[in-house]
């Protein structure tokens, strides 16, 4: 997982530029596996087929909207540690995460 290694969260354009986002090119049907490919990539590269189990959707309530610098997290990254402990969990498949701030260009 690219994110058991993060520090803080990154946005959408960092992420990009760190090479840790991926896409779904195709769904095989609505609730079985997706064919995933790194963001910003051809079609013709790495292409993943991932199963239901594997992707997961992060949904959260934002710490601080309104300050001078809005980040999705609180400055001990509580938010980012919680989603890391989840993930090395022993009952843990999910290899994709669905996260507005870095999923979505900001």
């Amino acid at each position: 997982h690219d994110v058991l290694g993060l520090e803080r969260m990154p946005n959408h354009e960092t992420a990009l530029r760190l090479g840790i986002l991926w896409m779904r090119q195709a769904t095989l049907s609505p609730f079985g596996p997706s064919v995933m490919s790194l963001a910003g990539s051809a079609l013709s590269g790495d292409l993943v087929l991932a199963s239901r189990n594997s992707r997961a959707f992060y949904s959260h309530r934002w710490y601080c909207p309104g300050t001078k610098e809005p980040h999705p997290d609180d400055a001990d990254n509580n938010k980012l540690k919680q989603l890391q402990m989840l993930l090395r969990g022993p009952q843990s498949d999910v290899e994709f995460i669905w996260f507005d701030y870095w999923s979505v260009p900001q």
